[in-house]
């Protein structure tokens, strides 16, 4: 984007270029064991609030990841 930008005149200089990326995390995801799991999804089926345990069956069985 600030490249083209640059190209259309929009822009003298392209500030991105001296951006560093960030470092890739070498870290291991903590998976919960299918019993973890279940017992989760047991201690989310309240009454009052049905959703939560919805929201998480449905993150559970689809493999929903953060990011």
């Amino acid at each position: 984007m600030m490249s083209q930008a640059c190209r259309w005149g929009w822009r003298d200089t392209n500030p991105a270029v001296w951006a560093d990326p960030p470092p890739i995390g070498g870290t291991v995801p903590i998976v919960p064991t299918p019993d973890e799991v279940r017992q989760l999804l047991a201690a989310a089926a309240d009454p009052r609030r049905p959703e939560q345990a919805e929201v998480m069956y449905f993150s559970a069985t689809t493999g929903a990841r953060p990011g």
